[in-house]
This record gives C-alpha cells, structure tokens and sequence, in this order.
C-alpha cells in the first residue's frame, strides 16, 4: 500500500512539474501615427470609430534628434504629436470648429509609423 501511495504521488509531482510552460517576450509592434504642424493645439484628431481626442500643450511630443545628432530644421519648428493606433485601416480626420484639415483613410501595419504634416 505505501508503494502505491509513493509511486502515485511521485507520479502526479512529475506530471505537474513537466506541464508546458508559456511565456511571451519580445518586441511589441506597435502602429503609430504622427501627426506634425506649425500649431496642434485645440485639433480634434478622429482615427477610426474608436479613438477620437483633442489636442493638449501636454499631448505634444518633444523634438529628439536624428542619428549622431543630425539636424532637422523642417521638423524642429514643428509640433508633433504620436499617436498608438490599431492596425488596418483606419480614417484619420483632423479638424477644428468644423474645418477639417486632414481626412484620408489610411492601412496601418504591424509596427508602421505613418507621418502626417498639418497645413492650417
């Protein structure tokens, strides 16, 4: 009987301890969208049916350079803000007191950044 016993528990420890295990690590694709202009804020950006937001100061990206600090002028003045976005495609509209600035449907893939440049 104590056989028994051992040799079922011995059993259930090696059935329990040789599960597999599951464990997830890497890099997160995640799409993005920028959005760049002389002056952001108070624009209401839409992307898709789920997301929709207005612009704040403290929503604003700041300016980092380039490789090996290489200057980009265009891009320095500007404003930015970066947006996570779901991937496909998704309609991206940018308006203010009902003008509307920027409406394109556009394809977001995994780990895609996409760059749009605000005209006022």
């Amino acid at each position: 009987m104590f056989k028994l016993i051992t040799s079922l528990f011995f059993i259930l420890f090696l059935v329990a301890c040789g599960s597999q295990q599951q464990m997830v690590s890497g890099i997160e694709e995640n799409s993005q969208l920028i959005l760049r202009g002389d002056n952001l804020i108070g624009l209401k950006i839409r992307v898709g049916s789920s997301f929709s937001m207005i612009i704040d100061k403290d929503d604003l990206t700041p300016y980092r350079s380039g490789i090996l600090g290489a200057r980009d002028s265009e891009n320095e003045r500007l404003q930015a803000v970066t947006l996570k976005v779901d991937q496909g495609q998704q309609q991206v509209v940018v308006s203010q007191a009902g003008v509307v600035f920027h409406s394109k449907s556009m394809y977001f893939g995994a780990g895609q950044t996409r760059e749009v440049k605000i005209q006022q």
